[in-house]
């Protein structure tokens, strides 16, 4: 199975993430390739981009044409939230923004379990809790695309738990 990153940005410039980890984005938002998953990440950075209609818009208009998945890892569902791409579907985010999130989104259906790492939405949205849940998704999605076998191989390559 062959498949192409894409890492879109507002502009090409170097993201510092947590820790001054450093990114850096190969296409903007206006010309990367058609997306089949869009991954949405979150943590302290979302509250630069929350009320980004500009954002927001683009997750739109991806989600209504190419995209198969769209998922949110840690509070990156706020993102979603704000986007208007929740209303009424299960959705979970990291659990110290349960609070925050249940009064900022009241239409959405918070599952507030952290033992539930992970909600596929069943409307191809797939929202995580924190970091490491987000793994558990990815590998979730990769088992729902591609099956057990080829996730059990990621699995042990990656000595991880699943």
């Amino acid at each position: 199975h062959h498949h192409q990153s894409s890492s879109p940005s507002e502009q090409t410039k170097i993201i510092k993430t947590r820790g001054q980890l450093q990114v850096v984005p190969n296409h903007t938002i206006e010309d990367h390739p058609k997306l089949d998953i869009l991954i949405i990440p979150g943590g302290d950075g979302r509250h630069h981009i929350m009320d980004d209609p500009l954002l927001h818009n683009w997750i739109k208009v991806q989600f209504d044409s190419s995209l198969q998945f769209l998922l949110s890892v840690c509070s990156g569902a706020f993102i979603l939230g704000k986007a208007g791409l929740l209303d009424g579907l299960e959705v979970t985010t990291h659990h110290a923004t349960f609070d925050e999130f249940e009064a900022s989104f009241p239409s959405v259906k918070l599952i507030k379990d952290k033992k539930k790492r992970f909600v596929d939405s069943g409307q191809k949205i797939i929202t995580s809790g924190g970091i490491s849940a987000g793994i558990d998704m990815s590998l979730y999605l990769i088992e729902k695309l591609i099956g057990k076998e080829d996730t059990k191989k990621t699995t042990d390559e990656m000595e991880y738990k699943w």
